[in-house]
């Protein structure tokens, strides 16, 4: 069951960064207005310290040492009691050293090579967030993007390329317990192990009683033009929300 409007999701979407600031962020702001939910948009942290007028909370590109320990402690109450958290590309290198904001996220960004064309591939298509109704349009990708190398017809239908910086994260985001990977880049190096088959950039996991999800893919201004990736973050809000 999707959200009412007349009872809308209560979102707090956080912009700070106190490191790398993406230019893209106001393009993220304006995707996340144009939902049909209450959307507080902010660079405040200190609104973490009064969560419980919100269902759930984004992280978009939020990066440094951007929130106290108050703050911190905070949000992680707010996830463990029920609350729902949205983490959206550079939100996995915030508080990089910090234990229980990577408690929450699920991991830390250890870096990514240039952007590029990747072969995107979904698993765990019954999952609500993974109900799309349509995959990424060619005007997906920046001007500045070279043309897609990928034959698109060649390809399994749970497949699609995408352009975007890959990330890599300290851990390997497949070997965490009770975690659901959505979304996966595949390598073409010979190597057909589980772990790098499919290197996992989206997925979802509880945190206490708290629904999380996150996704490294959103470097770019036309993702948050682009209906596919739209609708991927809408459908996460209300997953989060526990109003699918």
């Amino acid at each position: 069951m999707a959200a009412s409007t007349s009872n809308p999701i209560r979102v707090l979407l956080l912009t700070k960064t106190c490191g790398y600031r993406h230019d893209c962020i106001p393009a993220l702001v304006s995707a996340f207005t144009s939902f049909p939910f209450e959307v507080k948009a902010t660079e405040n942290s200190c609104e973490l310290l009064s969560l419980s007028r919100f269902d759930v909370i984004a992280l978009g590109h939020t990066t440094g040492n951007f929130l106290t320990q108050e703050e911190t402690d905070s949000l992680l109450a707010f996830v463990e009691n029920g609350g729902g958290v949205v983490g959206i590309h550079a939100a996995s290198s915030g508080m990089s050293t910090d234990a229980k904001y990577t408690k929450i996220l699920g991991e830390v960004f250890n870096g990514h090579p240039p952007p590029e064309w990747t072969t995107l591939a979904i698993e765990n298509s019954d999952h609500y967030i993974n109900r799309y109704e349509s995959l990424p349009a060619p005007d997906s990708a920046p001007d500045s993007a070279p043309v897609c190398p990928v034959e698109t017809k060649t390809l399994p239908a749970s497949h699609f390329p995408w352009f975007d910086e890959v990330y890599t994260f300290k851990s390997h985001p497949r070997l965490a317990e009770g975690r659901t990977i959505l979304l996966s880049v595949q390598k073409d190096d010979g190597d057909k192990s589980d772990e790098s088959a499919g290197f996992p950039l989206s997925w979802t996991q509880m945190v206490g009683k708290g629904r999380v999800y996150y996704t490294a893919l959103g470097h770019f201004d036309e993702a948050y033009r682009d209906s596919w990736f739209k609708g991927t973050l809408h459908r996460a809000i209300v997953w989060a929300a526990k109003k699918e």
